[in-house]
């Protein structure tokens, strides 16, 4: 069982979704920065994991995609608990405490499991647990939780601040929707194949950095307490009169 770090906030600490547009806002570009190449190859996984035009469902193909499927969500998580685990400098959250990849691969594997699961039943009960497992990331990431303690404390904490989390997520899709025109067309803008996949790459790429970054933060607001006096302290978007949070 995961021991509740001495220096984490109170569970009755909020997040406001406000606040943390306004900080993804400023320091999008600085985990940009740290993290670049890691999200591009974020953004090229997720171009190829979304190729399905020519896919013929059947019992015997369905299990292998469902497999695939959690491959891919596995590789994902991993990669992205490595970009927000190297843009931590960036967002004041130091030190982190050692986290295995097998354990970040192994989350990867339940959150999937719980999305792509939610997904087959009904649409409805697989969205929920986007909304839901919002917090998994850092909480992996951050506190090096294993998959399914992340889930459920992932649960409690979005519960908890239930309008910001769905605002996060709503957001977010639409976000997709708008900047990515790839999800509802193969082929938007008439571009050769190599550069089409390019541009493809690029706004996934985009949207995972805000993304992680917006994670981050919110795990931030929850869950961490600033150690070092406040006069010492350089701007933040979050808390203008705090400096590093210590873990």
């Amino acid at each position: 069982m995961h021991e509740p770090h001495p220096h984490l906030a109170p569970p009755s600490r909020r997040a406001t979704l406000g606040g943390l547009l306004s900080a993804t806002r400023q320091l999008t570009p600085a985990v940009a920065a740290r993290t670049w190449p890691l999200a591009l190859l974020a953004g090229l996984l997720g171009a190829g994991s979304g190729d399905t035009e020519d896919f013929e469902l059947t019992a015997s193909s369905a299990v292998v995609f469902g497999v695939g499927a959690l491959v891919m969500c596995a590789l994902l998580f991993g990669l992205y608990v490595w970009m927000i685990r190297r843009a931590a400098p960036a967002l004041a959250i130091a030190p982190l405490p050692p986290l295995s990849v097998g354990r970040a691969l192994g989350a990867g594997i339940v959150a999937g499991a719980f999305v792509l699961g939610g997904l087959v039943l009904l649409v409805i009960p697989g969205l929920i647990a986007i909304v839901l497992l919002q917090l998994m990331l850092p909480l992996v990431a951050f506190e090096a939780m294993r998959g399914l303690e992340a889930a459920s404390e992932s649960v409690a904490l979005v519960r908890a601040n239930a309008g910001t989390f769905t605002g996060l997520a709503v957001l977010t899709f639409v976000v997709y929707l708008v900047l990515d025109p790839y999800t509802w067309s193969s082929d938007p803008f008439g571009l050769p194949s190599v550069v089409a996949i390019a541009v493809q790459v690029a706004i996934n790429a985009a949207i995972t950095v805000a993304s992680i970054t917006a994670y981050a933060l919110a795990w931030r607001e929850l869950r961490a307490v600033v150690q070092v006096p406040a006069a010492a302290a350089p701007s933040d978007p979050i808390h203008p009169r705090e400096t590093q949070l210590t873990y």
